[in-house]
C-alpha cells in the first residue's frame, strides 16, 4: 500500500497538467478549424438557405448556411450560418474556379437568417431582405422582433450598408416562401412559420404550446418600395378570389418559385408575377403536402392586385417539384421564357421552359452538370445581354449528410446559357443578347395561333398580355419594333441573312392577274360581311349584358370555349375601412381535428373559417364553435432564465441566442 500511494498521488498530481494539455490541444484544433465566410475552392463544401439578387454589375448572395473544410478536416458537424453578404462582379468575365467573392459586413444587430426573400428596387442600388428563420431552430432577434433589412449600395463598387426598418405589425414573418420583385413591389407568397421565424405565429393561430411545431402561414405579402407600405392579400375561398390558389385553396406555398414579367405585361404594363410549383401542407406541421400542378400557372396582376390563372400545354414538369429555381428572360420573338431548374430529387440538368404568351412548356435537352440531384439552389439572370443564368448553391436531397458532401460545382456555382440551352463553368461579361431558343422560335412560327385565337382561361387573363407583340404562324406581324418569330431584333435570320423575301422578276399572264384581282374582291367582300356581323353581335351582347346588370330581362351570354367565367377585381381584395390595414393571415379550413383541441371538425371543414383581425377569433356560422384567441400579440421576453413567453411554463425556457 505504501508503495502504491506515491504512484496514486503522482497520478493525481499529473492529472491537472494532462487536462490543461488536452484543453490546449482542443483549442488549437478549434482555432485551425474556424469557419470563414469565403472558404477556398478546395475547402468549400455546400451552401443552402441563401437568396440571390442582382444590383448593377454585381450578383449578391445573402443569408443561408455554409459547410466547409479546414486543414483537411470538417469544420463543425453540420454547417455554419453566414453573417456577411457576398458579391460577385459581373462587369468582367470569370470561371467558377477562379471567381472572386467580396464580403460585405451585415453590421450590428443583424440576425442570422435562412430561407428568406430578397427583393430589389428599380433604382438599381437598394435591396430588401424579409422573412426567413434562424438556422438550427434557435430564437434570435429576427424572431423576437421581425424587421425589414434594407441594403443601400454605394455609388462605386459592390459595398454598401445594411439597416433595419420596422414592418407593418400585422405582417407575419415566414420562411421558404416563393418571392420575386416586380416594378417596385416585393412579393412573397407565405409558406410556414414557427417560434423561430416569428414569435407571434403560434399564438396568432390559437396555440399555446409556442415552442411546438411549425404552422402554415397564409397570405401574399406585398411591400411597396416607393410608399414603404405593406399589405397581405389572401386567396382562400372566403376572400372572394375567383381563382383559388393551389390544391388546398389558400394563399401560401412552400419551396415554390416566382418570377416577374415586368415589361409590356399586366394592367397598365405594371407587370405580372408568375407562381410555379411548390407544395401546400396542412396547417399543423405542414403535413401531407400537396403539389401545385404546372398544368395551370397562377398569375398575379400587380396593378389590380388580382390573382388569375392560365392553363398550359406541352411537356410540363410532372409530379411534385419543390426547391427548384426559376428565372424569366425576354425573347427575340417578343415573348417571355421562364426557365425552371432542378428541384428536390431532380437533376439541375432538368430544365423546363414555359414561353408566354403561348403558355407552352418545352423540356430542354438534358444538360451535363456533374450532378444528379439538387434543390434549394438559387438562380439569377446576369450580364448586360441577359443571356446567362447563374445557379448558386443547393443541396442533394438523396443523401443523409447533405452538408458533408462535396459540391461538384466549383465554389457552388454553375452558368447556364438560356439561348443555346447549355451548362458551363464560365461567365462571359460580353455575351450576346438573349435570343429565344430555337425550339421555341420554331413553335411560334409554325404552331402559335396568335393572341386572339389562343385558348385563354378568361378574357381577363387575355387582357394581361394585350401589349405583348408576338408573331405566330397565323397571327399578325408584331408591333412596337418586336422581331418576327425566328428572326433577330435587327430583322435578320439567325444565320445572318435578310429576313425579307426577294420579289420575283418574272412576269405573270394577264388572265392570271385579272382572275386574282376578281378573287381578291370576292374574298374582301366576304371578310367585310363577317366583320360587320361580328361587330353587330358584339354590340348586341354588350347591350344585353348592361341591361342584365341594370335589372333588365336580357341575360349575358355564356362564355365561349376556353373563355371561362370571370370577375373584375380592380379594387384591393382586402378592405378595412376603419384602419386600412390588411388582415394578418388566413387560418384556412382543413378537416384536421388535431388543429385545435376545443374546435369541432365541422368548423375546420367549413370554407368560411378564417382568422379575423377584429377580435382575434376563429369565425364560424355558429357562435358555439368560435374559438377565442389571444387578443393581442404575446411578446417574447428575455429574462434571467432565457427567452420565454408569458404564456409558457418555465420548462419551455430557451437559452438566449
Amino acid at each position: 500500500m505504501s508503495a502504491a500511494s506515491p504512484t496514486s498521488r503522482r497520478g493525481q498530481r499529473r492529472h491537472p497538467m494532462a487536462t490543461a494539455l488536452v484543453l490546449v490541444c482542443l483549442l488549437a484544433v478549434q482555432a485551425r478549424a474556424q469557419s470563414v465566410e469565403v472558404p477556398s475552392r478546395d475547402n468549400f463544401l455546400r451552401r443552402e438557405g441563401h437568396a440571390v439578387a442582382v444590383l448593377g454589375d454585381y450578383l449578391y448572395i445573402e443569408g443561408g448556411e455554409l459547410s466547409q473544410m479546414s486543414n483537411g478536416q470538417r469544420v463543425g458537424s453540420w454547417s455554419n450560418p453566414t453573417n456577411t453578404t457576398l458579391a460577385v462582379a459581373l462587369d468582367r468575365s470569370w470561371t467558377t474556379r477562379d471567381v472572386s467573392f467580396e464580403s460585405i459586413p451585415h453590421g450590428d444587430d443583424a440576425p442570422y437568417t435562412r430561407m428568406g426573400a430578397l427583393w430589389t428596387s428599380t433604382d438599381g442600388k437598394t435591396m430588401y431582405g424579409w422573412g426567413g428563420t434562424n438556422p438550427f431552430n434557435v430564437i434570435n432577434n429576427g424572431s423576437i422582433k421581425p424587421r425589414l433589412r434594407v441594403f443601400t449600395k454605394n455609388d462605386n463598387g459592390a459595398s454598401g450598408t445594411w439597416r433595419n426598418e420596422d414592418p407593418d405589425p400585422n405582417i407575419l414573418r415566414s420562411e421558404a416562401g416563393a418571392f420575386t420583385s416586380c416594378n417596385g413591389a416585393g412579393l412573397m407568397m407565405s409558406a410556414k412559420g414557427s417560434l423561430w421565424s416569428d414569435g407571434r405565429v403560434p399564438p396568432r393561430y390559437g396555440y399555446r404550446d409556442t415552442v411546438a411545431t411549425t404552422r402554415v402561414v397564409q397570405g401574399l405579402v406585398i411591400y411597396n418600395m416607393d410608399s414603404r407600405t405593406w399589405s397581405n392579400e389572401t386567396q382562400d375561398e372566403s376572400s372572394g378570389f375567383q381563382v383559388p390558389f393551389g390544391p388546398r385553396r389558400r394563399a401560401g406555398v412552400e419551396d415554390g418559385a416566382a418570377v416577374c414579367l415586368d415589361k409590356n405585361v399586366g394592367t397598365s404594363g405594371r407587370g405580372v408575377a408568375v407562381f410555379l410549383g411548390g407544395t401546400q401542407g396542412e396547417v399543423v406541421e405542414a403535413k401531407n403536402p400537396q403539389p401545385l400542378d404546372f398544368g395551370v400557372v397562377n398569375l398575379y396582376d400587380v396593378s389590380t392586385r388580382t390573382m388569375l390563372s392560365q392553363t398550359t400545354t406541352g411537356e410540363k414538369p410532372e409530379g411534385t417539384v419543390t426547391g427548384h429555381c426559376a428565372v424569366a428572360a425576354g425573347g427575340s420573338t417578343g415573348s417571355y421564357e421562364i426557365f425552371v431548374v432542378g428541384g428536390r430529387g431532380r437533376s439541375p440538368g432538368e430544365v423546363y421552359i414555359l414561353t408566354i404568351p403561348g403558355f407552352r412548356w418545352f423540356k430542354a435537352p438534358q444538360g451535363a452538370v456533374d450532378d444528379s440531384d439538387r434543390w434549394r439552389h438559387r438562380c439569377a439572370v446576369v450580364g448586360r445581354g441577359g443571356r446567362q443564368m447563374i445557379a448558386v448553391g443547393g443541396l442533394p436531397s438523396r443523401v443523409d449528410n447533405a452538408f458533408g458532401s462535396k459540391d461538384p460545382w466549383a465554389n457552388g456555382l454553375k452558368v447556364f446559357d438560356m439561348t443555346s440551352l447549355s451548362w458551363g463553368d464560365s461567365y462571359d461579361s460580353a455575351a450576346p443578347v438573349y435570343q429565344t431558343p430555337e425550339v421555341v422560335r420554331k413553335w411560334y412560327a409554325e404552331s402559335y395561333p396568335g393572341r386572339d385565337a389562343f385558348k385563354w382561361d378568361s378574357n381577363t387573363t387575355k387582357a394581361l398580355f394585350a401589349q405583348m407583340s408576338v408573331a405566330g404562324g397565323t397571327s399578325s406581324q408584331p408591333q412596337n419594333g418586336s422581331s418576327p418569330s425566328g428572326t433577330n431584333p435587327d430583322g435578320t435570320n439567325p444565320d445572318g441573312s435578310s429576313s425579307s423575301s426577294s420579289s420575283s422578276s418574272s412576269s405573270k399572264p394577264v388572265a392570271t392577274i385579272i382572275g386574282g384581282a376578281v378573287g381578291g374582291v370576292v374574298v374582301l367582300a366576304a371578310i367585310a360581311t363577317v366583320v360587320w356581323w361580328s361587330c353587330f353581335r358584339h354590340r348586341k351582347q354588350a347591350r344585353d349584358q348592361e341591361a342584365a346588370e341594370l335589372g333588365g330581362t336580357s341575360v349575358a351570354p355564356e362564355p365561349g370555349p376556353g373563355q371561362g367565367q370571370e370577375r373584375a377585381h380592380a379594387a384591393p381584395v382586402w378592405r378595412d375601412d376603419k384602419t386600412s390595414t390588411p388582415p394578418l393571415a388566413e387560418a384556412h379550413s382543413e378537416p384536421s381535428p388535431s388543429m385545435l383541441e376545443d374546435t369541432s371538425p365541422t368548423m375546420l371543414e367549413s370554407p368560411q373559417v378564417y382568422h379575423e383581425m377584429s377580435g382575434d377569433s376563429y369565425y364560424s356560422p355558429s357562435p358555439a364553435t368560435a374559438h377565442e384567441m389571444p387578443s393581442a400579440t404575446i411578446p417574447l421576453e428575455l429574462g434571467p432564465g432565457g427567452i420565454q413567453s408569458p404564456i409558457q411554463s418555465p420548462k419551455y425556457r430557451l437559452p438566449p441566442s
